[in-house]
C-alpha cells in the first residue's frame, strides 16, 4: 500500500442501493497517515429524470453529530473507507454523482 495523504476537508462518497442508488458523502473533520474521522453531509438533489438525479453533497453541513472513525486503505483504486457492511467509500473526485429513488 502507498503513502496515502487525506487531509482535513477532503471529501468521500459511496454508493449503495438494491432498487435504488444512494449517494452519502462524508467530510473529513480529522486525519491521520492510516485513520480518518468522517461526519456524513447533507446533499442537494436535482432530479434529472424519471426517478433518478444528481446529488452533490452540501460541504461543512453536516447531517448529524455522529463521527465515523475509519482506516483508510488502497489497493490500487484510490483511498477507500469502509462505511457498513454493505458500503465502501471512495475520495470524491468533485463531480455530481447520480442517484435513483424508488416509490
Amino acid at each position: 500500500m502507498e503513502n496515502i495523504q487525506i487531509k482535513e476537508g477532503s471529501i468521500f462518497y459511496s454508493s449503495w442501493g438494491y432498487d435504488q442508488t444512494n449517494i452519502d458523502f462524508y467530510q473529513v473533520v480529522k486525519a491521520t497517515a492510516k485513520t480518518v474521522w468522517l461526519r456524513k453531509l447533507n446533499a442537494k438533489v436535482e432530479e434529472k429524470g424519471f426517478m433518478s438525479g444528481d446529488t452533490m453533497p452540501v460541504v461543512n453541513s453536516f447531517y448529524d453529530d455522529e463521527i465515523l472513525r475509519r482506516r483508510v486503505s488502497d489497493y490500487g483504486w484510490g483511498p477507500r473507507v469502509s462505511i457498513e457492511s454493505y458500503a465502501s467509500a471512495s475520495l470524491w473526485d468533485g463531480k455530481a454523482k447520480t442517484c435513483s429513488w424508488y416509490a
